[in-house]
């Protein structure tokens, strides 16, 4: 399922400088499509299995889920607002 289609474009600019400091594999990807895919991968909780490259895939890592949870929960008067609008 992919978590990040479903967040809005101002949103997503919050969330890549949100998480710069926090996860710097995210600010450091080449262009915004590549932050785009990883922010979805961090909301999978694949991140990590992603960047390394693993031939068997690894369990989502709980770590990366808790901290795309955390960065949803600081931002819900803005995805509420997004909603009413569609």
């Amino acid at each position: 399922m992919n978590v990040i289609s479903q967040v809005p474009h101002d949103l997503k600019q919050c969330a890549y400088k949100w998480f710069e400091g926090k996860v710097p594999d995210i600010w450091e990807a080449k262009n915004v499509l590549e932050k785009h895919k990883r922010l979805q991968w961090l909301a999978e909780g694949s991140l990590a299995y992603h960047l390394s490259r693993f031939t068997t895939p690894l369990p989502p890592v709980q770590s990366e889920l808790d901290l795309f949870a955390e960065f949803m929960a600081s931002n819900p008067p803005r995805l509420a607002k997004r909603r009413k609008k569609q």
